[in-house]
């Protein structure tokens, strides 16, 4: 079977486009049109993507992206986010999110674009999460209170998982913000506001795998 980049280029030679032709009808930026157009991404990201480029070739969406014709079928259609480990989280971009080529894990339908999958790996906020268990991190949500969030705090290396707790703001300013374990056999921090401490995403939603 054909790959999707190859029948993105039989799409551009069937229209007579160049791959400049089609970053300027989609908007896309040229650099990425043609990492994919040389197989240098395995799938595209962004909530709809494949259906710009899909309407701008005069194609269907599901044939660029499988090769399939699904005419007079009901599709579900699944989503996906790049899975990473927790050591990289820290370090991660959205461009690197944009153009990922690695591991992908299925996520509910609408999860953003800045999204990740993480594995946990202990069990500070059981029984919310336990060791093992995948999660979805937006990296692009600003945290609220009571949020479990991805942290890197003073004394540890890598991000862990804590509920963020409203700060505790003083008159002249200055205050304090809590970011709380479930588990009682692990640590919770109070820290001074905006010290220490850098919240790197939003849990989301905790992947189940029914059997």
């Amino acid at each position: 079977m054909s790959t999707w980049h190859q029948r993105l280029r039989n799409a551009l030679k069937d229209k007579g486009w160049s791959v400049a032709k089609l970053a300027r009808e989609t908007d896309i930026p040229y650099d990425r049109v043609i990492k994919w157009v040389n197989g240098g991404v395995k799938n595209p990201r962004g909530d709809n993507t494949l259906e710009v480029l899909a309407k701008a070739l005069g194609v269907e969406r599901d044939w660029l992206l499988t090769g399939r014709d699904f005419s007079g079928l009901d599709v579900v259609e699944v989503y996906q986010v790049p899975r990473i480990a927790l050591g990289e989280l820290e370090s991660v971009t959205t461009q690197q999110i944009a153009d990922w080529d690695g591991e992908w894990q299925t996520a509910p339908k609408g999860t953003g674009t800045s999204a990740v999958s993480v594995s946990v790996e202990d069990d500070a906020m059981e029984p919310k999460l336990q060791s093992g268990d995948e999660v979805i991190v937006d990296l692009g949500l600003t945290a609220k209170p009571d949020n479990i969030v991805a942290v890197v705090l003073p004394e540890n290396q890598r991000p862990v998982f804590r509920r963020y707790q409203v700060p505790e703001i003083t008159s002249s300013g200055s205050g304090t913000v809590v970011f709380a374990a479930n588990n009682k056999s692990y640590t919770s921090y109070r820290l001074e506001l905006d010290l220490g401490y850098r919240i790197i995403g939003v849990v989301t939603h905790r992947i189940t795998r029914l059997t």
